[in-house]
């Protein structure tokens, strides 16, 4: 997936410019949205994009808001518009040194890649919180896959700066990597133990999900629900069968190609 980092743009405008170019339509109508926001005319709005004149840091504020950035991101997109702004050489060379000082710490930061390395206590506490985390992190696994973060929240049916933060949060722990500006499932390993006490957890996401998918009744869907009463030897054997279909079938995603996302529940409890 492309992944857009305002880290990798020195110029407001051609974040935007590409921030636009990955939009529905291309972003057309944008500029007038813009103008409206900004209590302003259309023409202001073209001008200032057509690098005629500059924008105030009030309204990069506003602007900003359409991004969805969280607060480094949003600190660095405002140096971005002063830096752009100011007519001054000696503030240009010092804003220009912050600019470049912030890319290169980013840069650095998503080079330190510790290797298969498991989760923290601390960060499995809020990975296994929702289901979202997984949800996304499979999504981005795909090997057919738009580049639209809008068209994510949209399919988790969640609110844009909410995936936001949530990518923040699976890229700082290297659950994602960016990897020539596009995200990739990172190193990090998520497997849990039986006896962790994120198991639970991990299971009621799911399961609370399969119930809201229930109401969907899609056809490529699959619930089934069965109590019963059956011989112990029966019993024993079902656990058996759902044991050995569950190592194959684990065997088989693994070697599969990564077209689509499901979610497989299986209880077998004695009630």
């Amino acid at each position: 997936m492309n992944y857009l980092s305002i880290f990798d743009f020195s110029d407001y405008r051609k974040f935007i410019f590409a921030w636009l170019s990955k939009q529905p339509l291309k972003g057309r109508g944008f500029y007038s949205k813009l103008a409206e926001k900004l209590s302003t005319s259309n023409a202001a709005v073209s001008q200032i994009f057509k690098g005629q004149r500059e924008i105030s840091q009030e309204h990069a504020l506003e602007l900003a808001e359409e991004f969805n950035f969280n607060e480094k991101e949003l600190s660095y997109f405002l140096l971005l518009t002063d830096f752009a702004r100011t007519s001054s050489f000696k503030l240009k060379k010092i804003l220009l040194q912050q600019i470049q000082k912030i890319q290169n710490e980013q840069r650095s930061l998503a080079n330190k890649v510790e290797k298969d390395k498991l989760l923290t206590e601390q960060v499995k506490s809020i990975y296994y919180s929702s289901w979202l985390y997984t949800g996304l992190r499979n999504l981005v696994a795909l090997e057919e896959r738009t580049d639209s973060l809008n068209f994510l929240a949209e399919r988790l049916k969640i609110h844009p700066q909410q995936l936001s933060k949530i990518l923040d949060f699976l890229t700082q722990n290297q659950l994602l990597v960016l990897d020539n500006k596009k995200l990739k499932v990172g190193p990090q390993k998520t497997h849990l133990e039986k006896d962790s006490p994120f198991v639970t957890k991990h299971h009621q996401n799911w399961r609370l999900k399969s119930m809201t998918e229930m109401v969907n009744q899609k056809e490529i869907d699959l619930f089934y629900t069965a109590p019963m009463s059956l011989s112990e030897d029966l019993a024993k054997k079902i656990r058996a069968q759902l044991i050995d279909f569950i190592s194959e079938m684990v065997k088989e995603v693994g070697e599969s190609k990564s077209e689509t996302v499901r979610c497989l529940n299986i209880d077998w409890f004695e009630y």
